[in-house]
């Protein structure tokens, strides 16, 4: 469930179900924001926890979808984790990208998975891209406004008036930006961790964008 939110106080253009298959649901004009409402199984997150207890920082990879598993794995085994542990991770990651890929219609993907320690993407903004998958495998998740409290904020409202919401760890969210349609585009940051010995282990898929700026 949406941290501290029920489904009756969520608002209209939020989506959530328990399966995979609410994703689908930022294809409807009302929606801006997705939610694959989940918990890591055991062995997933036993693979995060030794993620973060190796030398693991960040992966930055565009691939095609039948190179995604492969390429992390090889990745991770550099980074220390066992090849247990890798292929776990790297299978999750896969089946995140082909859900997000059936989505949005994309046979290629900017992935990132990183450690965050600080206040990486710390404002209130919404992303220049058609949609994000986002997940948090460890740590403290996105935090969003409605669209209500959105509006204020854009008129100059103090956060301490607002009300800030928050995905769970483990929810795979897909976010409508401007490249969608600027007025749908779902505002949202990463929770503000600087100072506070907090980590985070954040994965982020794209659709690949060619150089002529169309996506591939």
């Amino acid at each position: 469930m949406l941290l501290e939110e029920t489904h009756v106080s969520l608002p209209s253009h939020v989506a959530i179900g328990p399966d995979a298959s609410e994703l689908g649901s930022i294809r409807k004009p009302a929606i801006t924001m997705s939610v694959w409402e989940r918990s890591l199984c055991v062995s997933l997150a036993a693979a995060v926890r030794e993620t973060l207890a190796s030398g693991f920082e960040e992966v930055r990879l565009t691939l095609a979808l039948d190179e995604v598993a492969l390429a992390f794995v090889e990745r991770f085994v550099v980074s220390g984790l066992s090849p247990v542990s890798a292929v776990k991770l790297s299978s999750d990651i896969a089946l995140l990208g082909r859900h997000f890929a059936d989505v949005m219609g994309c046979g290629r993907l900017d992935i990132r998975l990183e450690r965050v320690r600080g206040n990486a993407c710390r404002k209130f903004h919404a992303d220049y891209v058609m949609a994000r998958l986002i997940t948090t495998y460890s740590g403290r998740a996105t935090e969003w406004l409605d669209q209500s409290d959105a509006a204020r904020f854009r008129q100059g409202s103090s956060l301490d008036d607002l009300r800030v919401r928050s995905l769970r760890e483990g929810d795979v969210a897909l976010l409508k930006g401007k490249f969608w349609a600027d007025e749908e585009a779902i505002i949202h940051r990463s929770p503000p961790i600087a100072g506070t010995g907090e980590q985070r282990l954040l994965l982020v898929i794209n659709p690949s964008v060619s150089p002529h700026g169309e996506p591939c």
